[in-house]
């Protein structure tokens, strides 16, 4: 129980609910407002010319590519959309790194010292980090991935360790032990049911 698993190898990014967790508290104390455009909060950021909000950004609906760097090499040297904000939904990666940059622009600090001061302790996991670095290797479990990536989901297909990455991207480098994220997910379970403490208000 003491080794962590890391979100962003094979746990589902967990990481950007934990991201949606620490928003949604700071919209709830009157920190961010959820409806905005990102705009406000990232006015330096080389944006779309299409508006977008932090909620679009949240509920994937952004218009944005699933990753791309932050500051792309495009000849305008702004980011893109593929379909208008809030038309429909499409994974974005990107989208949740803003979120990190919004994160780190409230709260003052880096966006994962914020995820850690402000939902992790919180909630009780001991230990847990929102940077994975190559210096804590050996508290992490081994992932395994297929030797083929273009097989079948959930075969019998040879598996190999997986690659490591060192991270602090906001769409997944929580990393905590199984009982810290059993914690969590107690926790969601709860906020489902009504019950918002400690991070918000029932």
């Amino acid at each position: 129980s003491g080794m962590f698993i890391a979100t962003a190898m094979g746990r589902g990014s967990i990481s950007k609910s934990i991201s949606g967790l620490w928003l949604h508290a700071a919209a709830e104390k009157g920190l961010v407002d959820l409806n905005a455009p990102v705009s406000r909060y990232l006015a330096g950021a080389p944006l779309p010319a299409a508006p977008m909000t932090v909620l679009q950004l949240l509920n994937h609906a952004g218009g944005l590519a699933h990753d791309a760097p932050v500051f792309p090499r495009t000849p305008d040297g702004k980011l893109w959309t593929g379909f208008k904000p809030g038309a429909r939904m499409s994974y974005s990666n990107i989208g949740y790194a803003l979120l990190g940059l919004i994160i780190g622009k409230v709260s003052g600090k880096p966006h994962f010292r914020a995820l850690e001061d402000d939902v992790l302790k919180p909630l009780g996991m001991a230990g847990a980090t929102a940077h994975i670095r190559t210096a804590d290797r050996l508290r992490y479990a081994t992932g395994y991935v297929p030797v083929r990536e273009d097989g079948t989901v959930m075969s019998r297909a040879a598996m190999i360790p997986g690659p490591w990455t060192e991270t602090d991207n906001t769409a997944g480098a929580v990393a905590a032990s199984a009982n810290g994220m059993a914690g969590y997910l107690r926790y969601v379970l709860a906020l489902g049911a009504g019950r918002g403490g400690p991070l918000m208000s029932d």
